[in-house]
């Protein structure tokens, strides 16, 4: 399941991983938007997720210009860490048995 900020990103994204997949290429993009530095978006994803056997934690932005999120938060600092930290602690109780949790900076 591949989320993004919008419907359309996230198509082109799991399009990509599956041109580029050896296997048979099984990523689907994700109907439910997700934005990391939006602490509302993080819960509204996480509770339309069910069980999960792997999560790979792999967002990462560079604003050039220091902008507070609405949350109050640095863009950069949300994105980057906040948001992956909210999003493992929600989905946390969905892992199943041997799930994985895979961090990427």
């Amino acid at each position: 399941l591949v989320p993004a900020r919008s419907a359309e990103q996230a198509l082109r994204t799991a399009q990509l991983i599956n041109a580029a997949s050896k296997g048979p290429g099984k990523a689907r993009p994700c109907s439910v938007p997700l934005d990391l530095a939006s602490r509302e978006s993080v819960k509204k994803f996480a509770e339309s997720i069910t069980d999960i056997n792997l999560l790979v934690l792999n967002a990462g932005v560079m604003t050039p210009r220091y902008h507070l999120t609405k949350d109050g938060a640095e863009q950069t600092i949300a994105a980057n860490h906040l948001g992956h930290f909210q999003l493992a602690t929600a989905l946390a109780p969905r892992l199943k048995g041997d799930a994985r949790v895979v961090v990427v900076s």
